[in-house]
């Protein structure tokens, strides 16, 4: 199998395996790249990717061609390439250098546009480093100027996970880094989208809409990817009060937020976390009408406080609406505040507000809409909120929508999908078949994808398959 198509490279690519330590990065590695066992097998696991990738383009190149004692690690017809890996479990500057590296081709005198292709971590380190401002901007135009292109190489390899052909990046080179890359996630979310956000992107790109609607945030990891796709009006939102409050707050009051999170930080025992549960849902009883600015602030640093000291990050209420999941037990407590800056500042644009899904579409969607509906797993539907989620209202939804969508769940969806259309399914299900609404007074034919996808290494099964799939109308 091609590494560059397993979900486990495409997220160590993309900057989500911030959670591996040394070994697991390690056994990852051995695992997919075996061949690699050297000191440098990082940077030469890097130059094999993008070997790769040149070889699913079809594109000619020679590798490490010598101009003027010189020599690029690849060049085809238009570029020179020089690539950049760097693990997520190194101590150094290793990032702080690349900026750098057009000096060493500074009297190059052959006329070719030189491409920096970052990977893994050096993507993050960099989108640090080229934060979206005034400075970092005038920085890449001169790099630009003269010939020089700083890559994400996860930009390059997100057509890869389409079935269908597309045009070579190669001709979009951009001179900015992904802005994907300039945040992440700031909340640890069961059933979170991150490792599906590859082939999000591949059916977002095939659809044109001026509004984005998302009515099951959650984390939030599919709404800060989507941000990328600058559409005109953002709307997120959630069922669960306490979530929506706490993005309002990463809005608008972020560095009060901050704040009070410091209250926290050097609080990681069991008792420590049953008292700020304990005054998590005290809180929640005495505001369920009015809360004021101080008490949401107050209630959103515990939400992120828990959230990263309990049970696998899981959100968990009980029938009087408690937060009841148990303490996690992890060695390693902290919150990384210039993200939840970064993020703060992303976000800027985005309407957030407190719906169930079906209100969240009938407020906001018409026919120029993107819906992203990410509904809780069929076989887990009652573990999220006080509410249990009606499965069967959610596909009759489905069915209605008259505008675009996106929707993804567990596999065994799809037996509620075969009651709702009535359909037989392909005989080669599984890579993507069509089903067809043969009961309604019009044909709406829908593309069913399966996608194989593994639990991260921190869950209970480490490295298990599973499958989920995403629905779109075709």
């Amino acid at each position: 199998m091609n590494p560059l198509y397993s979900s486990d490279i495409q997220a160590w690519i993309r900057g989500n395996e911030h959670h591996l330590n040394k070994k697991e990065e390690d056994e990852l590695m051995l695992k997919y790249f075996p061949q690699f066992q050297s000191k440098n097998r990082y940077g030469h696991i890097g130059e094999f990717l993008f070997e790769l990738y040149l070889q699913s383009r079809n594109i000619s190149y020679s590798k490490k061609p010598n101009y003027e004692g010189l020599e690029p690690d690849f060049e085809t017809d238009n570029y020179f390439y020089e690539i950049k890996t760097r693990r997520y479990n190194m101590s150094g500057t290793a990032g702080e250098k690349i900026p750098a590296v057009p000096f060493k081709y500074r009297n190059l005198s052959i006329i070719k546009p030189i491409i920096i292709v970052l990977i893994a971590y050096q993507e993050v380190e960099m989108s640090i480093l080229f934060k979206p401002d005034e400075r970092a901007s005038e920085f890449i135009d001169f790099f630009k100027s003269k010939g020089f292109e700083y890559q994400a190489f996860s930009s390059l390899i997100t057509s890869l996970v389409s079935n269908e052909s597309s045009q070579s990046l190669t001709d979009n080179m951009s001179a900015q880094i992904d802005s994907r890359f300039d945040f992440k996630p700031f909340l640890k979310w069961i059933g979170g989208k991150s490792r599906l956000l590859p082939y999000l992107d591949v059916e977002i790109s095939k659809i044109e809409s001026s509004k984005y609607i998302e009515p099951f945030l959650g984390g939030g990891a599919s709404l800060l990817n989507a941000l990328k796709y600058n559409f005109d009006e953002y709307i997120a939102c959630d069922i669960n009060r306490e979530l929506i409050d706490l993005w309002i707050t990463v809005r608008d009051n972020v560095e009060d937020l901050i704040l009070e999170l410091s209250l926290y930080e050097h609080m990681n025992t069991k008792d420590d976390y049953l008292a700020v549960r304990r005054d998590f849902n005290d809180k929640i009883r005495a505001g369920n009408d009015i809360r004021d600015e101080v008490d949401i602030i107050s209630i959103s640093a515990m939400f992120i406080y828990l959230n990263h000291t309990c049970f696998r990050g899981l959100y968990r209420v009980n029938k009087r609406n408690e937060f009841n999941v148990p303490y996690g037990n992890y060695k390693n407590y902290s919150i990384d505040y210039d993200n939840l800056r970064t993020v703060s500042r992303a976000i800027q644009n985005v309407k957030f507000e407190c719906h169930d899904y079906r209100e969240t579409i009938e407020l906001y969607a018409n026919e120029d809409s993107l819906i992203y509906l990410d509904p809780p797993y069929y076989e887990t539907g009652k573990a999220y909120a006080s509410d249990d989620f009606d499965s069967n209202e959610f596909k009759k939804t489905l069915d209605s929508l008259a505008c675009n969508f996106i929707a993804s769940n567990s596999i065994d969806f799809v037996e509620l999908l075969d009651e709702l259309f009535r359909c037989q399914r392909n005989a080669d299900f599984g890579a993507n078949a069509s089903i067809a609404n043969i009961g309604a007074s019009e044909t709406k034919l829908y593309q069913v994808s399966e996608i194989n996808v593994k639990e991260s290494m921190h869950r209970s099964n480490p490295g298990e398959e599973r499958i989920e799939i995403l629905i779109t109308k075709k």
